[in-house]
């Protein structure tokens, strides 16, 4: 059993040395990982928030997918995301442009 545990922890040690010299070398600091700490990603094409049973809490979809506009609830900040401007609302606030 010790043997096979320690062919096999000499496999992994090698394999390791040949990906680093195989592999590009690239700055840590050019690296991004996104953790999808939830699973597998059921239908990762899906970025429709409103769809039943759809799964929104991956890494990916965290990545790809903003608002229009957001406050900050820390500093109450307002930050337009993805939109020019904050939202202009009628006077009985049912409508925004």
């Amino acid at each position: 059993m010790k043997k096979k545990v320690l062919t096999l922890l000499l496999a992994i040690s090698m394999v390791s040395v040949l990906l680093s010299q195989i592999l590009p070398d690239v700055p840590r600091s050019d690296i991004l990982i996104v953790e999808a700490s939830s699973g597998r990603v059921p239908n990762p094409s899906n970025f429709n928030n409103w769809v039943p049973g759809s799964i929104h809490t991956q890494g990916v979809q965290q990545l790809l997918r903003d608002g229009l506009w957001y406050v900050d609830p820390q500093t109450s900040e307002w930050i337009n995301a993805l939109a020019a401007q904050e939202p202009v609302y009628n006077e009985d606030f049912t409508q925004m442009t």
